[in-house]
């Protein structure tokens, strides 16, 4: 079955990830080699910086995925989104204009401002829960403040490398804590990869972990 790599910015020159074609093509034969055959592309989606909707996600998702089938890569690519949460993400969820994981609408991926938790985090949370979406944390380990509560009440991804350091000392040990807790449930274990170096030390480290199906 392979593994499947929910979060990756391998889409070509539409946020911080990729920066063309070429990239992508690299990124996507890097993972292929560790074993992943499925890559979820969440390309960030940040009112103010990266208004990347769903419409154009999809455009951008149909363009890579042809050249992955042109080129005969054999990784099932889907679209998505890593979504920065603030008060109007519900009203854009509800108006089509976010991605929701492989299109689906049950689950989203969703990220907080590093160094500080907002106060209206779980009120949005809860918002989108009440609309049948599932938010899924992305990277809780790298986020300076964040409360066991939303540990203990939401669906997680870590990024593989914080566990090998590639972050610093501080999200290593706190992914640590977090597997911990959650006593290895509701997680999901990911590249977010945003260069093609990072796929190739992803590609050393990836087989040691057991990443998830949703």
């Amino acid at each position: 079955m392979g593994f499947l790599d929910i979060h990756n910015h391998i889409l070509p020159g539409i946020d911080d990830g990729s920066r063309n074609i070429d990239e992508s093509i690299s990124m996507a034969l890097a993972l292929y080699e560790a074993g992943v055959r499925e890559i979820v592309a969440t390309p960030h989606f940040e009112v103010g910086l990266y208004f990347n909707t769903r419409d154009k996600i999809l455009r951008e998702w149909e363009k890579l995925q042809k050249e992955f089938f042109s080129r005969g890569i054999n990784i099932n690519l889907h679209p998505g989104s890593e979504v920065m949460l603030t008060p109007e993400v519900p009203e854009l969820l509800k108006e089509g204009k976010i991605m929701t994981m492989k299109d689906e609408g049950n689950f989203i991926l969703v990220e907080f401002p590093l160094s500080q938790m907002p106060l209206y985090i779980e009120d949005v949370l809860y918002e989108i829960k009440l609309m049948g979406i599932q938010p899924i944390i992305a990277h809780p380990e790298r986020y300076r403040k964040i409360s066991k509560e939303l540990i203990e009440d939401n669906l997680l991804q870590l990024n593989i490398g914080s566990f090998f350091g590639s972050y610093g000392q501080v999200p290593k040990e706190k992914a640590e804590r977090i597997l911990k807790i959650k006593n290895d449930q509701e997680i999901f274990f990911a590249t977010d990869a945003h260069r093609l170096q990072e796929e190739q030390w992803a590609e050393k480290y990836i087989r040691k972990l057991n990443i998830n199906k949703l």
